[in-house]
C-alpha cells in the first residue's frame, strides 16, 4: 500500500497520512513559441515546478485500511492549517513513486464527512532554493 509522508522542512515532525490519497502531478516545461516567417518556431523554456494535487480523506473511525491513527481528522486539518499558514516550504515524501521534495502548500479545502471522516484536496508545488 502507498505511502504518503508529510513534514516540516528539516523533518521535526513526520506525518503519515493516515490513507493513500489520489496523487496527480504535472510538469510545466515553459516554452516559448515565436513566428518567424511564413511559420513558428519553438524554443524549449526553464523547467517549470511540480505540481502535486493529494485528494482523500481523513478517517474519523479505525477502518481495516488506516495505516496511522496518531492524529485525529481535525488534528490533521490543524497541522495542515498550521503548515500553510508558517508560508514555510515542507517536505513530500512518497517513497513508492521515488518522490521526496521540499514544497509550498497553494491550497488546502476540506469537508467535515456526515459520518465525521474528513474529505480533502490538498495542492501543492515544489519549492526551489533561488540560485540552486
Amino acid at each position: 500500500m502507498r505511502k504518503v509522508y508529510i513534514s516540516t522542512y528539516n523533518r521535526s515532525q513526520v506525518i503519515l497520512l493516515p490513507v493513500p490519497p489520489e496523487v496527480s502531478q504535472s510538469n510545466s516545461s515553459n516554452n516559448e513559441v515565436f513566428k518567424a516567417g511564413d511559420g513558428e518556431l519553438n524554443f524549449p523554456g526553464i523547467k517549470g515546478l511540480k505540481q502535486i494535487t493529494l485528494k482523500g480523506f481523513f478517517p474519523a473511525y479505525q477502518y481495516p485500511f488506516v495505516q496511522s491513527s496518531a492524529y485525529t481528522p481535525n488534528g490533521l486539518v490543524e497541522v495542515l492549517e498550521g503548515f500553510q499558514s508558517k508560508q514555510e516550504p515542507i517536505r513530500l515524501v512518497i517513497p513508492e513513486d521515488n518522490l521526496n521534495i521540499p514544497v509550498l502548500i497553494d491550497s488546502f479545502e476540506y469537508e467535515k464527512e456526515t459520518n465525521k471522516d474528513i474529505a480533502y484536496t490538498l495542492k501543492v508545488s515544489e519549492f526551489r532554493i533561488p540560485g540552486v
